[in-house]
């Protein structure tokens, strides 16, 4: 005899892990579009937590942005070339200043995770 209940089966981990990425991409930009006062007392609550996690080497992290949802995107190159122009380095201030297309391009190309791990460490006039 049954009950007629349903069974309900658990989200696959493909799903759990894209429910964590969409957390964390809107976490971030919530970060991002936040004022002063409120990004200092979010820094001061994690403090609080105590200390965080180490860091992801540079390695680590872009291998990791190479396997965003099981799709591998090859590594960000250091220089880029557009069209006939010469080569230029590939840092935060050229992809903030690149055409949309550009920007398409790279987005597509080499994933947004990557893109981000740029806009984040690679600083105009530092060399990795």
């Amino acid at each position: 005899m049954t009950s007629g209940a349903v069974q309900a089966a658990g989200a696959t981990e493909r799903e759990q892990e894209q429910w964590r990425q969409e957390a964390i991409e809107a976490h971030n930009l919530a970060l991002l579009t936040a004022d002063l006062p409120t990004l200092r007392k979010l820094a001061r609550e994690a403090g609080a937590r105590g200390p965080v996690a180490p860091q992801l080497d540079e390695t680590q992290r872009v291998r990791a942005a190479e396997r965003v949802n099981g799709f591998s995107y090859p590594p960000l190159p250091e220089e880029f070339r557009d069209g006939n122009s010469p080569e230029q380095v590939l840092d935060a201030s050229f992809i903030k200043r690149c055409s949309r297309e550009t920007y398409r391009l790279l987005f597509d190309r080499y994933g947004s995770a990557q893109i981000t791990e740029a806009l984040r460490t690679r600083v105009p006039g530092n060399s990795w």
